[in-house]
């Protein structure tokens, strides 16, 4: 079961940490809610940290929920292998698509285009 659905199956859940995030702080961007903070004295150090921790935080949960997912469907790869050793595979996979979304937040100005190249990441991987 996992040979046919497995690409799709860890493949999505760290994909909708990418989307969240890339449109969440490419509309926080949009909406000049940066520049009152950093008006209010909050440096770029605090306002990516924060991001961060979000992010992986985000990360963590959805890892989560894949995991127990997978040993609820018993699928070999989750009921054979360690809880700790997916929880860091599968958390480090997100977590560096939440990187790839910070850097990419950083080219983009509007909520359509992040949308729009989020999901293009999101299909041209399911595609791979």
């Amino acid at each position: 079961m996992v040979a046919v659905t497995g690409g799709f199956y860890f493949y999505l859940p760290p994909m909708i940490t990418f989307v969240v995030l890339l449109t969440e702080i490419v509309r926080e961007k949009e909406k000049k809610l940066r520049l009152g903070l950093s008006l209010m004295g909050m440096s770029n150090t605090a306002f990516w940290l924060s991001w961060s921790a979000t992010a992986l935080l985000f990360s963590f949960i959805v890892s989560n929920l894949l995991i127990l997912s997978g040993f609820i469907c018993s699928f070999d790869v989750f009921t054979s292998c360690p809880y700790e050793i997916l929880v860091i595979l599968f958390t480090t996979y997100s977590f560096a698509m939440a990187v790839l979304a910070f850097l990419i937040s950083t080219i983009i100005s509007s909520s359509k285009s992040a949308y729009t190249t989020s999901y293009v990441f999101l299909l041209t991987g399911m595609v791979l």
